[in-house]
């Protein structure tokens, strides 16, 4: 699976090791406003995982206050993760079979 960072691939890992189902969206589809770094199936409905590693960039700040607004307008879930916290302090949401 192609992952853009280490912390993709650490979050990655973890989902494997749960064994939750997820995609990696590669690219917007028609429709789309944003790509999370991953997208969890096994809920509800889809939540996105937002993994926000670039903490003293400007630019990627702007960026993820956008993404954060357009998430909060659509009442999408989406999960955050900003690292260096533990990718373990993350709360995935439950399972649903």
């Amino acid at each position: 699976m192609p992952c853009d960072s280490g912390y993709e691939v650490e979050m990655a890992n973890r989902l494997v090791a749960e064994r939750r189902r997820f995609i990696k969206p590669l690219r917007l589809e028609a429709g789309d406003v944003m790509l999370p770094d991953f997208q969890l199936t096994d809920t509800r409905s889809p939540t996105a995982i937002e993994i926000y590693g670039m903490q003293g960039n400007h630019q990627y700040l702007a960026r993820m206050k956008e993404k954060q607004a357009l998430y909060a307008r659509t009442i999408a879930p989406c999960v955050e993760w900003i690292p260096p916290a533990d990718v373990a302090s993350v709360l995935l949401p439950n399972r649903v079979t």
